[in-house]
């Protein structure tokens, strides 16, 4: 995520917000560790946190995140919910929300957490950017994003980063109609 952030512009036409798979009983320092890597404010997201461009939230622990009208609601990640679905669960309401101006990216992971909430971005017309599985530490996320046919974008961090940066430019106002892959 480091390198992420450190390639993104300052000045640019979205708001990021960082989901992370942690261990419910870890603390998070994430906010902390990812700030000197970014010119942009680096925030813990909290309750009715209302989003904003030019700005990173980053998911707190034990907690999952939704977006409705601009604003994020966090609630306690459920014990029983031992596979994490903090993405999908956030894909889900990022996709209503923000429709066409949703750009959902999935990096390095395990399992498939993020395939099921990409439907939503892609049904109400918004993007997925996808690391390119073979270029990741951990493959499975970023290949069952790809396997279901869910990903306008598969390339390796450094292109991925710079197509964002592209769709996020400040002059950059629709998004709708990319819908292509590129490998």
């Amino acid at each position: 995520m480091k390198s992420v952030l450190r390639r993104l512009p300052e000045h640019n036409n979205a708001a990021f917000i960082i989901i992370q798979h942690l261990h419910p009983n870890f603390k998070s320092i994430s906010e902390k560790l990812l700030a000197p890597y970014t010119k942009m404010q680096v925030h813990r997201a909290h309750e009715n946190h209302l989003v904003r461009s030019g700005f990173v939230y980053v998911l707190p622990e034990n907690k999952t995140m939704t977006i409705k009208n601009g604003r994020l609601s966090l609630a306690e990640r459920k014990p029983e919910h031992i596979i994490n679905r903090a993405i999908t669960i956030f894909f889900e309401s990022m996709g209503p929300d923000l429709k066409e101006r949703a750009i959902g990216i999935v990096l390095t992971g395990d399992g498939t957490d993020g395939t099921d909430g990409s439907a939503s971005i892609h049904h109400h017309g918004g993007v997925i950017m996808v690391q390119r599985p073979d270029t990741a530490e951990f493959e499975s996320m970023p290949q069952s994003m790809v396997s279901h046919g869910l990903s306008n974008f598969t390339l390796p961090v450094d292109l991925l980063v710079d197509t964002l940066a592209e769709l996020i430019r400040p002059e950059a106002k629709d998004l709708s109609g990319i819908k292509y892959q590129v490998e």
